[in-house]
């Protein structure tokens, strides 16, 4: 499943991917995921990979957690981000291993997903609402500006997604876009997650 990292980040405007989402494993798989990833101190299982596209460094981590004591549910914090991670030692655990491990759980799973988008100043990008707000012009007042905004799109009671906006300082904003998907664990998972913050981020930040 090499091919699920393979996003080229900052052509997406993105600056860091991040899922999370629980299952449960059963033994063999919690010792084929142990064999492949020996527990740390903190009995975690860490896998590591780093992946050039056009001379973009990529760093992914994925961390494999028990849930509760004495049962077989399991956490895994997965995050990918620009930059360079160096030269992973031979026989470092690599996230394609872990995946591959996974993706024998055939049943839709639920990841809770954090995308950050990065729009730098020149790249013309607009706000749904133009930062920073002037609030007042008195200098003794709490604040006088606002320079961010959260927004909440709500289905009934349950909350679909979130979209935070923030100003950078010299201008250009940052974006985080925080949603619930569902799906099973294949090839194409980060691309329709990706292809998923992309739509909404699209409806508050956009290009001229």
């Amino acid at each position: 499943m090499r091919d699920m990292l393979g996003q080229n980040l900052k052509a997406l405007s993105i600056n860091e991917f991040r899922f999370t989402f629980r299952l449960t494993l059963d033994e063999k798989l919690v010792s084929v995921v142990s064999v492949a990833s020996p527990p740390d101190d903190d009995g975690d299982n860490v896998f590591l990979d780093t992946y050039k596209i056009v001379n973009i460094s990529h760093l992914a981590i994925a961390v494999v957690s028990k849930v509760k004591k004495g049962a077989h549910n399991y956490s895994v914090d997965c995050r990918c981000s620009l930059g360079r991670g160096g030269r992973l030692k031979r026989g470092t655990p690599k996230i394609s291993e872990l995946f591959d491990i996974l993706s024998a759980v055939k049943e839709p799973l639920y990841f809770n997903c954090l995308i950050r988008f990065l729009f730098g100043k020149r790249s013309q990008y607009k706000s749904i609402i133009q930062l920073p707000i002037k609030v007042t012009d008195k200098n003794d007042a709490i604040y006088n500006e606002i320079h961010g905004v959260h927004f909440v799109k709500m289905d009934g009671k349950r909350m679909d997604y979130e979209v935070i906006i923030d100003l950078l300082e010299g201008g250009g904003y940052t974006e985080a876009v925080i949603f619930g998907y569902r799906s099973e664990i294949d090839m194409s998972l980060m691309e329709n997650i990706i292809g998923k913050a992309t739509s909404i981020s699209g409806e508050f930040v956009s290009g001229e």
